[in-house]
């Protein structure tokens, strides 16, 4: 793995491998985010300042109006409108997508749009995980009024914390499968670099960096995908202080997909008693989209990833559970519906700023 990374480094043109679940897989993540590193660097030297346009150009304004609640009047923010996007669930990485329409190319946009549903999905699982990483003494303070217990709608008790790591693994299984779509069309732009075993050169490396160019969109969305693979990572590894020290030994046992499901199912429900009280119908929005994203994570199947190990596979249902059958899907599939049926009958009130009579 090391050997590989180094050969990305000295030439980063070279797609990230697909490599062969096994035992241990998580001790691959740290040479995997060296390539992803190398690759990052490489995409963000290769960016064309024609498309290096303002941050405030490319988002929409911030928006207060006064919305009546009960006997009380309160003025709630609208959420940032970027590029149509009202109300997003992460506004960076909100931001960093939605570029695309303003900064990106036509011959980007369909990688781009496979990174952010691959994307949003994983942090719809770190969202889940993150719980348990906030127990942690150095764990910076909840500032997301859907991850904080108070609000109602995240509960830590709710969830293990070897539901917690594997998680985070799940997580970094469908990072890696966005960086890997990245790593695809950079090598699609250095199609003569290929065509040596992807050994390259000095001297073809030399001609094609002055001779290639990426957008500012596919950038931001390689630097994203990178910076939230480590991130990841590192609060994975930081559960295990959590543990005590003690091997998570009852990870093997974890059901990924009634996992999601039931958090998906748990947090939907907060928000429609909620929304029908009129209560925090911005958080009720985003929660939402978070169960959404939740239930889309259950039908992406990460089988080819890294970090299913083989042994696992065999030995419990962990590596297994996100293969769901046609009869489940459709339940997945007809729950989502439900879900965007609601969230878009709440933004039409939101955006009319009419409260619900109760």
């Amino acid at each position: 793995m090391n050997v590989q990374a180094d050969e990305l480094e000295s030439s980063p043109r070279t797609p990230i491998a697909f490599y062969p679940p096994r035992p241990g897989a998580i001790q691959q993540a740290p040479g995997v985010a060296r390539q992803m590193s190398a690759l990052a660097r490489a995409v963000h030297n290769a960016v064309s300042p024609q498309y290096n346009i303002s941050t405030e150009a490319a988002n929409g304004p911030i928006n207060t109006q006064a919305v009546v609640d009960g006997a009380s009047s309160r003025r709630v923010a609208t959420g940032r409108t970027i590029h149509g996007v009202f109300n997003p669930l992460d506004a960076v990485l909100a931001e960093t997508f939605e570029s695309r329409h303003s900064q990106g190319t036509a011959q980007e946009d369909p990688t781009i749009r496979r990174m952010e549903g691959l994307a949003y999905k994983a942090l719809a699982m770190i969202y889940l995980a993150d719980m348990k990483w906030r127990l942690l003494p150095r764990a910076p303070p909840v500032t997301d009024p859907l991850a904080n217990p108070e609000n109602g709608f995240l509960d830590p008790s709710d969830l293990t914390i070897e539901e917690a790591f594997v998680l985070y693994l799940r997580a970094l299984s469908l990072l890696h499968r966005a960086m890997v779509d990245a790593s695809r069309h950079w090598a699609s732009l250095h199609p003569d670099d290929m065509s040596d075993g992807g050994s390259g050169t000095q001297s073809t490396g030399a001609s094609l960096k002055t001779s290639v160019t990426v957008s500012a969109a596919f950038n931001g969305a390689v630097q994203w995908v990178r910076s939230k693979f480590n991130e990841c990572l590192e609060r994975a590894e930081m559960l295990k202080q959590l543990a005590n020290g003690h091997e998570l030994d009852n990870v093997g046992q974890v059901l990924v997909v009634q996992v999601l499901y039931e958090q998906a199912l748990a947090i939907s429900k907060v928000a429609a008693q909620r929304e029908l009280r009129w209560i925090d119908p911005l958080d009720c929005d985003r929660a939402y989209q978070l169960a959404i994203w939740m239930l889309s994570a259950i039908l992406e199947s990460d089988s080819d990833s890294p970090y299913v190990s083989r042994q696992t596979e065999l030995r419990t249902k962990a590596g297994t559970d996100l293969e769901v059958g046609p009869h489940n899907r459709t339940i997945v599939e007809q729950f989502i519906v439900s879900i965007v049926k609601r969230r878009k009958a709440l933004r039409r009130r939101l955006m009319q700023q009419q409260p619900v009579d109760v």
